[in-house]
């Protein structure tokens, strides 16, 4: 499952978009080096369990490791033959030669042996963005605890809302990181289990008979893996390839979420934030949010292609190409995006910054407004609270079309409400601290596990 694309050759744009350290899993020498894997393994359990001959799976684990296959070699051979796989086995005959050469792919399927070297690299794609996803969280757990009492404007639908603390805010990135832990925690087996293909011609490993079961057995620690491989077929049961896959495309949303807040905190009208920044090639005086932007870019990316891969799942009887390689299409970029858009993540939180400073004036400008809920509430304390709700309103409109402040048009209403309270901050950095204390519980079980 490889192709050009985001994670092609040019190399311009791979710490941006594409990092090396996984595009590395999803070069096309990459994809050769999983499909010889396959082989090899497959001639040392079949050997093991008698299907072939002791001498030839030696000889052909022995061809394997000194075989050099070249991508160009199998690039006009797989327009051909819709597969690499073909021509593949053509070359590791031809390096094994004599009788041994015959049991090379001995009952096994081209599916096979694409569907394995896909799974081993993407298996391990997504132990790599499980790793920094952790390193994401440590961060924001500092920054969520480091804030439990910075107040700040609270905004809903782009508007001032009831005033918040920044810690609240970090508190729902990181709640939505350790979910995704969580997840990843229970997909690990099913995944891991799912690396092996071996079905054979249709799924039922009808060559290899009774000893099907046993050679798919022995493979798992052939290729090094530490999980059983199931004895179910999934040629065509595509469910916990597309459960990884939407896992890490939905783990890069929640940090595309964190990065589209970023960007409106960091940018100069609000600048409640200070992020590492990127220079303009015109204006001096520019720092662009690069990281934030990204993780907003490469969300985008994978909402987009993890529906692509989703269509892999139209599968039709007991193999359908044209389900089979769309996702060869998607898949190599969700987890390269996945991947880059968690690493950029753990850095930004690193170096993320907030303004106390700048948080208190952006709400002290608000005339006062953003605390007209809990005004409205200690006013129907003394009056019928539909009465309440529409006094506080109609100062808030009178504030608003003044530009006065709201608490002396308030207190001028009613003078047995304890506005200092209601004005107050403590009240903001209590109500806030449910949602944190949950964000950071649920956080230390995910490390805790870990």
């Amino acid at each position: 499952m490889d192709r050009l694309s985001a994670t092609g050759p040019t190399g311009i744009h791979d710490h941006l978009l594409a990092h090396p350290d996984v595009k590395v899993l999803f070069t096309d020498e990459a994809h050769i080096a999983g499909m010889l894997a396959f082989e090899a393994a497959l001639a040392r359990a079949e050997a093991d369990c008698g299907v072939i001959p002791a001498g030839a799976g030696d000889a052909i684990t022995e061809a394997i490791a000194t075989l050099t296959i070249a991508p160009a070699s199998l690039s006009e051979p797989t327009r051909d033959d819709g597969v690499p796989v073909p021509e593949l086995v053509r070359q590791i005959r031809a390096h094994v030669g004599g009788d041994a050469a015959q049991y090379v792919h001995w009952g096994a399927t081209s599916q096979d042996v694409i569907d394995t070297s896909f799974m081993l690299r993407l298996r391990h794609a997504v132990d790599m963005i499980a790793g920094e996803l952790r390193r994401t969280g440590d961060a924001l757990a500092q920054l969520t605890e480091a804030n439990s009492d910075t107040v700040m404007l609270g905004r809903t639908r782009a508007m001032h809302a009831v005033p918040t603390t920044f810690g609240a805010k970090t508190a729902v990135w990181l709640g939505m990181i350790a979910r995704h832990l969580a997840r990843y925690a229970e997909l690990k087996p099913r995944l891991g289990a799912h690396v092996v293909s071996l079905g054979g011609a249709v799924g039922t490993r009808s060559i290899l008979g009774e000893d099907g079961a046993a050679v798919l057995a022995r493979m798992g620690p052939e290729l090094g893996l530490d999980t059983a491989p199931s004895e179910g077929v999934w040629h065509t049961a595509r469910d916990v390839l597309t459960e990884a896959l939407g896992w890490a495309a939905h783990a890069s949303v929640s940090l595309g979420k964190a990065g589209a807040d970023i960007l409106d905190l960091a940018s100069n009208d609000v600048a409640e934030v200070s992020v590492p920044g990127g220079a303009s090639s015109t204006m001096p005086n520019k720092v662009n949010p690069i990281a934030a932007e990204m993780l907003v870019t490469l969300a985008r990316a994978n909402a987009t292609a993890v529906s692509g891969v989703l269509h892999g799942g139209l599968q039709a009887h007991e193999r359908g190409g044209d389900g089979w390689t769309v996702e060869w299409i998607f898949a190599p970029d969700i987890l390269v995006h996945s991947f880059t858009a968690a690493r950029t993540a753990a850095d930004l939180m690193a170096g993320l910054k907030p303004r106390a400073d700048r948080m208190r004036a952006n709400l002290d400008a608000g005339l006062g407004l953003p605390y007209a809920e809990m005004a409205s509430f200690a006013l129907a304390k003394v009056l019928p609270r539909p009465d309440a709700q529409a006094a506080v309103k109609a100062a808030c409109q009178k504030a608003a079309a003044e530009g006065s402040q709201l608490r002396p048009l308030l207190e001028a209403l009613n003078d047995d409400v304890d506005w200092d309270t209601v004005f107050a901050d403590p009240w903001i950095a209590e109500s806030a601290r449910n949602p944190i204390d949950a964000a950071l519980a649920e956080w230390a079980k995910v490390a805790n596990a870990g």
